[in-house]
């Protein structure tokens, strides 16, 4: 998945809270991969869509990070996501 050109999109905010954790391709492929399992493309997606979304990849994150850190994480990209609007 490319970035979207738009630094501030949705995609792009969840990807770069993700990158720290996972790394770039890894972060970049769980988006893809929980994308398409949700059946949404990365452009204008909703703010219901996003929370499709962040349910979706909360499991994979939980086996990688553990429930506590992943729950920060993901509680982090819904502040940055309303922050700008977006969810």
């Amino acid at each position: 998945m490319a970035a979207s050109g738009d630094p501030d999109s949705a995609i792009d905010i969840i990807a770069r809270a993700l990158q720290p954790l996972l790394g770039d391709n890894m972060a970049r492929a769980a988006l893809e991969v929980n994308l398409k399992k949700v059946g949404l493309s990365g452009a204008d997606l909703s703010p219901t869509d996003l929370e499709r979304l962040l349910d979706e990849l909360e499991p994979g994150l939980c086996v990688f990070l553990g429930q506590v850190h992943t729950k920060r994480v993901l509680d982090g990209i819904r502040r940055q996501l309303a922050s700008r609007g977006g969810g």
